[in-house]
């Protein structure tokens, strides 16, 4: 899919069904293997908060290591302020991937923070 194709279809009804994915949908579909969470964040900002499980790819690294996420599964994008994450949706969608800005904090990660 081309950017301007799936800009076109970015209207009202696709942000609220298809762009975005809730803390709670995430995580049961996250706990039952059907999908995977992608933190963009730099490695810098990962020394303070990491998340376990998690594909750490920063977004300036993602074009060259797409290839370590898989194409069968959806993928949560997450950033803190959620703009990188759409910058990276768009590159995944448009490479074929099933791509979600997560819109969780850290707060709704509990459980899952690196110490």
């Amino acid at each position: 899919m081309e950017v301007r194709d799936l800009l076109k279809r970015m209207d009202r009804n696709y942000i609220k069904s298809e762009f975005k994915i809730g803390a709670d949908k995430f995580f049961k579909l996250w706990e039952s293997g059907e999908a995977v969470l992608l933190d963009i964040r730099t490695e810098e900002e990962l020394e303070f908060i990491s998340i376990k499980n998690s594909i750490k790819i920063p977004l300036n690294q993602l074009p060259e290591r797409v290839n370590e996420l898989p194409k069968d599964k959806i993928i949560a994008v997450f950033c803190p302020g959620r703009i990188r994450a759409t910058v990276a949706y768009v590159y995944l969608v448009t490479e074929g991937y099933k791509a979600r800005v997560l819109t969780a904090t850290f707060d709704d990660f509990g459980k899952y923070l690196a110490p």
